[in-house]
């Protein structure tokens, strides 16, 4: 899944925007001050849109240190001002895209997709989620870099956990997807999560137990 991080201090436009771009099935994250945004692993994220005028460090400040961070990230500039030599700046800087306030939803929806299409982002071959990286082309998991080895059952149950990230996935739907043959009161469905889990080192405290109810990708 595409993970976003959003920079914007104004928490009425950011709840807007996050719904706008969730419902686009991305991923996102919110965070409301410049300096917050050093804190965060940038490597797990695909972009970034920031305000120029943000608390502590401005949107303009933070593109080069996010280039300094991941050379490649893509950029998007979100700001009230129309102003043509700051916009000229922040390019120079660095930034991908720069959109003026107010801007219709729909417009700033494509912007994003059509930067991440440049990107190659849009039409990757990859599911992600929190560090955790699957390549369907070659079939190798990642885990914050490092591959990792797993058989072909416990691939195709993460997939299908990063297909689904923060749904409840029932028992009795991974035993009809995955095995089918198999008795309904088995416990065929922990085991192979249990061994996802160890797996994924760290990272398998992702897969959350939801009792009486299944398994869950969360954060």
């Amino acid at each position: 899944m595409i993970k976003i991080l959003l920079v914007e201090d104004d928490k009425d436009l950011s709840e807007i925007l996050k719904y706008n771009l969730k419902k686009e099935n991305f991923e996102v994250d919110v965070v409301y001050n410049g300096r917050k945004v050093l804190e965060k692993n940038l490597h797990e994220y695909d972009l970034v849109i920031l305000d120029i005028m943000l608390p502590e460090i401005s949107g303009e400040e933070l593109i080069e240190k996010i280039r300094k961070i991941k050379e490649d990230m893509p950029i998007i500039m979100i700001t009230a001002l129309e102003d043509e030599n700051k916009k000229f700046t922040c390019f120079i800087k660095g930034a991908d895209d720069y959109i003026v306030k107010p801007f219709s939803l729909r417009e700033f929806i494509l912007r994003v997709k059509a930067l991440l299409r440049r990107a190659h982002i849009l039409d990757r071959k990859t599911l992600s989620y929190e560090g955790i990286e699957l390549d369907l082309e070659k079939k190798q998991v990642k885990v914050n870099g490092k591959y990792k080895d797993l058989t072909k059952t416990e691939y195709l149950l993460l997939k299908y956990f990063l297909e689904n990230p923060e749904k409840v996935l029932s028992k009795e739907e991974l035993l009809q997807k995955f095995w089918q043959d198999e008795d309904e009161n088995s416990r065929v469905v922990d085991v192979y999560v249990s061994r996802l889990r160890k797996k994924l080192g760290e990272k398998g405290k992702l897969i959350k137990t939801v009792p009486r109810l299944g398994y869950k990708l969360s954060k």
